[in-house]
């Protein structure tokens, strides 16, 4: 049984190293607007994780404060703008018209999608007779719902355009 330990290691070490190659390997392929653009978003996302621990720290137990609602809501719209702003910037500078519409079309899909679940969550607690069942779900979900939504529409629209 040692032994067996290390072995798994090693194949999961194998595996992260195939993986950030690849990755290193896709970065390389970006322009330089593409990877200033990646690195701001990179760390629009870093920060809001980060407020996303903390917040769920806090509010662990119903402990949190509106003010500490308040403050996570107005981070989540924040960092929705920054999103936004950070890709028109980058829409305004890009030059390949193939490349702004698949960024379009995934910033579409990345609202569809937030907007769907933010419906569904709604209607899950009127349902449910509790307005206060999920507390802050609903700020988590509009953020990560965002960006999951967008970044599923671009994986799906560059397969299919291979």
């Amino acid at each position: 049984m040692k032994n067996q330990a290390p072995n798994e290691l090693k194949g999961i070490r194998a595996f992260l190293r195939q993986l950030r190659e690849r990755i290193r390997e896709l970065i390389r392929g970006l322009s330089p607007l593409q990877r200033q653009t990646l690195k701001r978003l990179w760390v629009i996302v870093m920060v809001m994780s980060s407020a996303g621990c903390v917040f769920t720290t806090i509010d662990k137990g119903g402990n949190g404060t509106k003010a500490h609602a308040t403050f996570y809501t107005l981070l989540m719209a924040i960092s929705i703008f920054a999103i936004l702003i950070t890709l028109g910037r980058y829409l305004a500078q890009e030059t390949d018209e193939f490349i702004r519409m698949i960024v379009v079309k995934a910033l579409l899909w990345g609202v569809a999608v937030s907007t769907a679940v933010d419906a569904i969550l709604s209607t899950v607690q009127v349902w449910c007779g509790d307005v206060g069942l999920m507390p802050g779900l609903q700020m988590w979900s509009n953020f990560y719902f965002f960006l999951m939504g967008a970044m599923f529409s671009v994986v799906i629209q560059l397969r299919r355009n291979r």
